[in-house]
């Protein structure tokens, strides 16, 4: 534990950024006495949106997920949501027809996938439910290319079919609410919201770790929560209209850090940090506040966790 302090006290600020991108840490910090030194925060908040299950759901007037071709839909999600009261919902577009319609959602009464009305529920091989965890945060993410289509829980296949039709009509998109006049909302929390129109299979287990490039090649909505406040969601893709922007109905959302500071017991002046899953503010990853004399550093998991199936969650 030494030799792990004395590295850790002479890390980098850079070097601490990218450990935050790899693993979920706990870091202890000191700072001075003095209130004029005092530490200050100079990393950008990452933040989340958290649903209620009930009335909470985020619209937009536009249709971003393809009607056709090629496409990659991903989010980082924590469902909370009870397995025997129902079904939520993470992310539609469609109609109240039967088929054009695409969702990512679990079976009602269990934690079975379905994506879409043609690939419900989600098997591995041919007999056995493809599930996703509850009470921890994963990244799920379905891709549609060629014929071939695969499912993805914190960067691993776990499904993949080929000859399916997954590609919804031109209704508008949303998300944590079934498309149409169904409910279905979901009860957790919803984050890093990315829709392409590329298959990105072979990117996404760098792309659950990193900020999107607002100016990514097929990139067309990428809702990170990062305001913190207020219905309006922001699609940060550049050069993205108005209409692609999302709001957030119902009751009025709630926003969270993906990090939260605590004061250590018995020492007024240690901090420890605590980082949920991958820290994604809008700038890098977390830097050390200025100030800060000394850095510890205790790693705590592998990131969201993806339950008994599935690896850890990029933390």
């Amino acid at each position: 534990m030494r030799l792990v302090r004395r590295i850790l006290n002479n890390l980098n600020r850079s070097v601490l950024a990218s450990l935050v991108a790899v693993f979920a840490m706990a870091i202890a910090l000191v700072a001075p006495t003095s209130a004029a030194n005092a530490a200050t925060p100079n990393t950008p908040s990452d933040y989340y949106a958290s649903f209620n299950g009930s009335d909470q759901a985020i619209d937009t007037q536009n249709n971003p997920i393809p009607t056709s071709g090629d496409f990659t839909v991903e989010a980082w999600v924590y469902d909370t949501l009870p397995t025997s009261s129902g079904d939520g919902t993470i992310i539609s577009q469609g109609t109240t027809v039967s088929g054009g319609n695409f969702y990512l959602a679990n079976v009602y009464g269990t934690k079975n996938i379905r994506v879409s009305d043609n690939w419900t529920p989600v098997y591995t091989g041919t007999s056995v439910n493809v599930t996703w965890p509850m009470n921890q945060w994963f990244h799920i993410a379905v891709t549609n290319g060629g014929t071939t289509q695969s499912l993805f829980i914190n960067g691993e296949l776990v499904s993949q079919t080929s000859g399916l039709d997954i590609t919804p009509n031109t209704s508008n998109l949303r998300i944590g609410r079934m498309y149409g006049a169904y409910s279905e909302y979901w009860k957790g929390k919803i984050d890093e919201v990315k829709i392409w129109n590329t298959d990105r299979s072979s990117s996404i287990t760098s792309d659950m770790n990193t900020r999107a490039d607002l100016n990514a090649t097929g990139l067309v909505s990428y809702f990170d929560f990062n305001a913190g406040s207020d219905r309006v969601i922001a699609n940060m893709k550049s050069g993205s209209t108005q209409s692609s922007n999302g709001y957030f109905g119902g009751t009025a959302p709630t926003y969270t850090d993906v990090k939260s500071v605590t004061i250590r017991s018995g020492n007024t002046r240690a901090k420890v940090v605590s980082f949920e899953r991958t820290y994604l503010p809008s700038s890098g990853g977390w830097v050390v506040p200025q100030g800060v004399t000394q850095v510890q550093a205790l790693t705590v998991g592998g990131g969201g966790g993806g339950g008994a199936n599935y690896g850890g969650g990029g933390g």
